[in-house]
C-alpha cells in the first residue's frame, strides 16, 4: 500500500498519459496531478539532461487522489457497469466525491482515472458515491473504459492502485508531439523552494502521447461469399475527437488518412495481416487455404486497428466470428 507523507515535504505527483476527453487538450502532453498535506503549490521542472532544468508546469490546487481499497475487475463498456464498484481511500478530506445525475455524468462529470500495474490509466465515470468511512468511498453505476481506454482494464487492477479525480486541479504539462516517447528528466517540489531542496523528487519519464492514439473500431462483422468462399470483414470506426454530436452523419476522421491493419489470428500467432483504406477488407479463399490448410475456417478470430501516420497502430479490437 502506498505510504503518503502528511507533513510538509515531498508531494505525491501523478503523470497521466490520457486520451482526449474534451477535445481541446494538447494531444501528446501528459496530465499532472499533485497532492501534499499541508498544500503548497507544486512546481514541475523538466530537462533532457541531468542539469539545466526549466519550469514546465505549476500546480496550484491539490488534486483529489487516493488508492483502491479493493481489487477492480473489468466490466462492460459503452453502457452502465452495474456489477462492479470502485472502493477507494482518499488522501485528503471526506467531502471530495459526490453523486451526480446521469446527464451531468454524460456531460463529463465524475471522471476518475485508475492506474493499472503497467502504468496505464483507465478513464471511468461514476454516478453514485457513498461515504463508507473516514476518507473511504464506494463508487458505483460506472461507465468504463471511457475515451478508448478499455485496453487498460485488468482482472483485476489490484488493491492499492492509485486513483485521481480528473478536475480543475489537474494540469497538462508542456510537451509537443515531436517530444513524445523521448525520455526527459523531471523534478517537482514546493514552488517556493529551491531545486536543491530535500523536498524535491525526480523521475525519468517518456510518454506515448495517448491523445494521438486512434480508438479501436467496433461492430466487427464477417460475411462469406457462398460462391467464391471469400470473406468480407467490416467494422465501424470511432474517432478520438469531436465525435459526440448526434447530428453528424459520420464522425470526423481526425487522422491524416484512413488506414487499418487487420490481423488474422491463430492462437497466439498472427497468420496474416491485411491492410485496408476503408472500413472493410477482403480475405480471399486462396489466402484462407494458404493460412489454414485444405478446409476453409468455420470461425475466425481477428484484431482490427486503425493506423495513424503520427502514432502508428491504435487501440486494437479483437473478435471471434462465426462464418
Amino acid at each position: 500500500m502506498r505510504r503518503l507523507r502528511t507533513t510538509d515535504g515531498p508531494a505525491e505527483l501523478a503523470f497521466m498519459d490520457l486520451p482526449l476527453l474534451k477535445g481541446n487538450e494538447a494531444e501528446a502532453a501528459p496530465t499532472l496531478a499533485a497532492y501534499a498535506s499541508p498544500w503548497r503549490d507544486v512546481a514541475v521542472y523538466r530537462s533532457p539532461t541531468a542539469t539545466g532544468f526549466a519550469l514546465n508546469t505549476r500546480l496550484t490546487q491539490p488534486a483529489t487522489m487516493g488508492e483502491l481499497t479493493a481489487p477492480l475487475y473489468s466490466g462492460p463498456t459503452s453502457r452502465w457497469d452495474r456489477g462492479n464498484s470502485v472502493y477507494v481511500r482518499l488522501y485528503g478530506d471526506d467531502d471530495q466525491l459526490s453523486a451526480k445525475e446521469d446527464l451531468l455524468v454524460f456531460d463529463g462529470g465524475n471522471v476518475l482515472c485508475v492506474e493499472n500495474a503497467d502504468g496505464e490509466w483507465e478513464v471511468l465515470q461514476f454516478a453514485d458515491a457513498e461515504l463508507t468511512g473516514s476518507k473511504t468511498y464506494r463508487l458505483s453505476r460506472l461507465l468504463r473504459g471511457q475515451a478508448g481506454t478499455e485496453g487498460a482494464l485488468r482482472d483485476p487492477v489490484a488493491s492499492g492502485a492509485r486513483i485521481v479525480l480528473l478536475d480543475s486541479a489537474c494540469e497538462q504539462a508542456t510537451l509537443v508531439p515531436d517530444e513524445r516517447e523521448l525520455p526527459f528528466n523531471w523534478k517537482w517540489g514546493p514552488a517556493a523552494a529551491d531545486l536543491s531542496a530535500a523536498s524535491f523528487q525526480s523521475a525519468t519519464r517518456a510518454f506515448e502521447g495517448v491523445g494521438l492514439r486512434p480508438l479501436s473500431p467496433v461492430h466487427i462483422r464477417a460475411r462469406r461469399d457462398a460462391v467464391t468462399g471469400d470473406i468480407t470483414l467490416s467494422w465501424i470506426r470511432r474517432t478520438r475527437r469531436n465525435g459526440d454530436s448526434w447530428t453528424q452523419i459520420e464522425v470526423p476522421l481526425a487522422e491524416e488518412r484512413e488506414a487499418y491493419a487487420v490481423d488474422i489470428l491463430g492462437g497466439d500467432s498472427v497468420k496474416r495481416t491485411l491492410s485496408a483504406a476503408e472500413s472493410s477488407v477482403l480475405y480471399s479463399a486462396a489466402d484462407q487455404l494458404a493460412d489454414w490448410g485444405d478446409v476453409l475456417p468455420a470461425t475466425l478470430t481477428v484484431a482490427v486497428v486503425q493506423v495513424s501516420i503520427t502514432f502508428g497502430r491504435g487501440q486494437s479490437r479483437t473478435a471471434t466470428l462465426s462464418l
